[in-house]
């Protein structure tokens, strides 16, 4: 019996690697302009792909977007909660099947630029390993050829989490595709908020020559206060808005880094709140972590819940 159970234990274990392999090396990229009809089409309605996945959960809905931005709101995580400490999912027996529906709707795959030069690159922070991943795809635009006058690294006042962004994983700066920069010594100060930590990873990686005469802009957005006067996280949209007002940034084009499964949600919240003087892209690198299916549901529900604001702002012009 203990036989069986290790073994069972290897076959799920290398069935969950060969899933991760097949969507991380197999999925054909796509240009961020396919991200502006992954859930609706020119007429604003769902498009087929979100419909059948509507109806592989069994969502209920009127066939309009409102309906669907109001069912699919069930799939946020609990408000207490984030995104790394949301475990119990109940859907991981069906993730190979629902991974195909979310490749369909631009969550797994790669997602490439369409030009070559922009005004400012931005990059969205996030938890240390994602933070490393989207500088090393950065690093490797630039190599591509893809370049930008100044780079905005949106971050904020975020406590650092200790069971992902602890003094050890600090310290392994042996990231798969960003090299560590000889000259780097550890100060003995180690950062304990997230606009801390990304300066850190800064300071550890080796970014391009060029970056040196590249301005480096760091947003450090404060801890916003909530209904009942406690004090949250900032999310995405804090920190777009704390970059806008505090710099006042000059029209141009944007360039955005982020990753899979988050590239559709934080480009609709830039759509949502950067003037139309601005042209915007986001991109990022395949889905290739061990997110679970229930983090790409409720990543899923806010670039749902964010288009539908879009639309309803284009509708009341």
């Amino acid at each position: 019996m203990q036989f069986l159970d290790i073994f069972m234990n290897y076959i799920f274990i290398f069935t969950m690697l060969l899933t991760m392999f097949i969507y991380s090396h197999c999925s054909k990229p796509v240009s961020s302009e396919k991200l502006l009809h992954a859930l609706i089409d020119q007429h604003n309605q769902p498009t087929p792909s979100l419909l059948e996945l509507l109806k592989e959960t069994d969502s209920p809905h009127a066939g309009t977007f409102e309906s669907i931005t109001q069912a699919t709101q069930l799939w946020l995580r609990p408000a207490a909660k984030e995104r790394w400490q949301v475990s119990n999912d109940s859907t991981e027996n069906k993730k190979t099947r629902l991974l195909k529906l979310f490749e369909n709707l631009c969550l797994v795959q790669k997602v490439e630029p369409l030009k070559k030069s922009y005004t400012y690159a931005i990059l969205f922070g996030s938890t240390l390993d994602d933070v490393r991943d989207r500088l090393s795809h950065l690093i490797t635009l630039w190599d591509e050829g893809i370049h930008f006058n100044s780079l905005i690294i949106l971050a904020s006042e975020r406590p650092l989490d200790t069971t992902l962004e602890n003094q050890e994983n600090l310290l392994n700066n042996n990231y798969q595709g960003l090299s560590s920069k000889k000259t780097w010594h550890f100060n003995g100060h180690f950062p304990t908020t997230e606009s801390e930590m990304i300066k850190f990873v800064f300071e550890q990686a080796e970014t391009p020559a060029a970056w040196n005469n590249i301005p480096h802009v760091f947003i450090n957005t404060p801890l916003q206060k909530t209904n009942l006067n406690e004090l949250r996280r900032p999310n995405t949209e804090d920190t777009i808005i704390h970059w806008l007002k505090e710099y006042n940034p000059q029209p141009g084009s944007i360039l955005a880094i982020s990753n899979q499964p988050f590239i559709g949600y934080q480009n609709a919240v830039l759509q949502k709140n950067i003037p139309q003087t601005f042209s915007i892209e986001t991109v990022g690198s395949a889905y290739h972590s061990n997110e679970s299916i229930t983090s790409f549901f409720d990543t899923l529900a806010r670039w749902i819940y964010n288009q539908n604001n879009i639309i309803q702002n284009q509708q009341a012009k």
